[in-house]
């Protein structure tokens, strides 16, 4: 054999056993670049399906072998600190060093006003539903990193972003003019990108500068006032993991400590809050060291977080008066149509069910023959829905307490019913977004509460009973008022 083709076997061996021998003295790496779901070598795909499948997650189960880590990170560390340039499935670079979450940041879809709307009206449905229960529940939105410094995408990233930049624009521009209530974390973050980084290079989240300038936002949104200037709050601390960087494998590259802006007076300290209510402050990564700033605002604070399994039985059973959900901008268009903020999953079933068990009302039955309906039609003893069928309901004009809506009858679709929130605007429409899931009662027979807030006193609410084609019967629905119990 000659020497060339001799070294050439010895390589190819090499290259094929030293993830197999790698993986059995230094166990599976569990890299955050691409993990492999283990579950798929049982999946059928892996066998019968294409090619590309089986490619996949044999690339993904090399990877994260001790040979797949090390090859990652010397081919990261080579493209990171020679060529400055970094762009993998997961990460893509900036100027500077800055690194970036390249599914986050990527949006080739330019977002449309009625989808937009859609979002917060989502939002605003739910909060509509709490409001009725007595809960005050707002949307806190931390921005994503490259909206906060689109400077540092370079141009090379801002291709890559797409619509990013333009839909953050978007969405915030429409939230101001419809009047949303939304915390929105840029507001006091843009003003002071100037002043030293407010997010950490080489990590998706915020530094403690910038954690402090969210909190002081928070602190004055619920307390009315601001904390003041000092940049530090004992209790809070920032613990990031330099998520990005490990995802490459480069290690550490960057100092994690206090940034400038966060060394000021630690013996200082804002007023603890007076506020003793029951709160639930449910986050995801962002909010994840917040506990120690969280209670300064709410002495009966929790932490929960938003994927949490038993979150609509902690909801029932603790009954908070405030509820704080914080999500990272890039989820949450996902998290509230489609995901763990929809109606129905947990928060939503959590929601509804706090509401139904604050329609404590003084209920009287509507004649039914008098309501407008849409794609109904009168069988003697039942009705027959149609594809699209509604009843309107007219609301109690009385202002003297929350109006209320209780509606019992049998059907037999396995479909869920759906409330309709009116538009106050004058031209009491309805939209998509406001609609209300009722996820908890589906069966023969249902029995649905729904309590509003006071200012849809006189409005008519609309309400689908079934998704599609079905029978419905005994039919009955009773309208009141909820007045404060004393």
């Amino acid at each position: 054999m000659r020497p060339l083709n001799l070294i050439a076997s010895i390589l190819f061996v090499t290259l094929l056993t030293a993830p197999v021998v790698s993986l059995s003295i230094g166990g599976y790496q569990n890299l955050e670049a691409d993990r492999p779901h283990w579950d798929a070598l049982s999946n059928p795909a892996l066998y019968a399906g294409p090619d590309r499948y089986r490619s996949t997650a044999t690339r993904q189960m090399i990877e994260n072998t001790p040979f797949g880590a090390w090859g990652i990170a010397l081919k990261s560390k080579f493209d990171y600190w020679v060529l400055g340039a970094v762009n993998t499935p997961k990460v893509i670079s900036g100027t500077d060093g800055w690194l970036f979450y390249k599914p986050g940041t990527m949006q080739p879809v330019c977002w449309t006003d009625d989808y937009i709307t859609l979002l917060l009206d989502s939002m605003e449905a739910r909060r509509i539903v709490a409001e009725g229960a007595g809960v005050d529940l707002r949307f806190a939105i931390s921005p994503d990193k490259a909206v906060v410094y689109p400077k540092k995408l370079g141009r090379r990233g801002r291709g890559l972003a797409g619509c990013k930049l333009e839909n953050a624009r978007h969405w915030r521009r429409l939230a101001r003019a419809g009047g949303y209530h939304l915390i929105d974390h840029l507001e006091v973050l843009e003003p002071h990108t100037d002043e030293g980084p407010l997010y950490y290079r080489t990590d998706t989240h915020w530094n403690e500068a910038g954690l402090v300038l969210a909190f002081r936002q928070l602190y004055e949104a619920y307390l009315g006032i601001d904390p003041g200037p000092s940049a530090w709050y004992e209790g809070m601390h920032n613990e990031p993991t330099g998520d990005l960087a490990h995802m490459l494998g480069l290690g550490e590259v960057e100092h994690f400590g206090p940034t400038p802006a966060s060394t000021g007076d630690r013996q200082w300290n804002p007023p603890s809050a007076a506020n003793s209510a029951k709160a639930f402050i449910l986050h995801d990564s962002f909010y994840k060291h917040f506990k120690g700033a969280i209670e300064r605002i709410f002495s009966n604070g929790q932490m929960i977080r938003m994927d949490n399994d038993n979150l609509a039985q902690l909801m029932m059973q603790e009954a908070p008066q405030y509820i704080l959900v914080n999500s990272i901008e890039r989820e949450f268009p996902v998290r509230v149509t489609t995901g763990m903020l929809a109606w129905g999953e947990q928060f939503g079933k959590g929601l509804m069910t706090l509401n139904e068990a604050a329609a404590d009302c003084d209920f009287a039955a509507l004649d039914a023959s008098t309501l407008q309906t849409v794609g109904l039609t009168d069988h003697g003893a039942t009705l027959r829905a149609g594809r699209d069928s509604n009843i309107f309901i007219p609301l109690p004009a009385n202002a003297g307490g929350k109006p209320c809506v209780r509606i019992r009858y049998g059907t037999d679709s396995s479909g869920y019913g759906e409330f309709f929130i009116p538009l106050l605007d004058g031209t009491g429409g309805y939209r998509g977004g406001r609609r209300i899931e009722i996820y908890r009662d589906i069966g023969r027979e249902r029995d649905i509460r729904l309590v509003l807030p006071a200012r849809f006193a006189g409005a008519v609410l609309r309400f689908d009973p079934v998704p599609g084609p079905a029978t419905i019967s005994n039919l009955v629905i009773e309208t009141g008022i909820r007045r404060e119990r004393r």
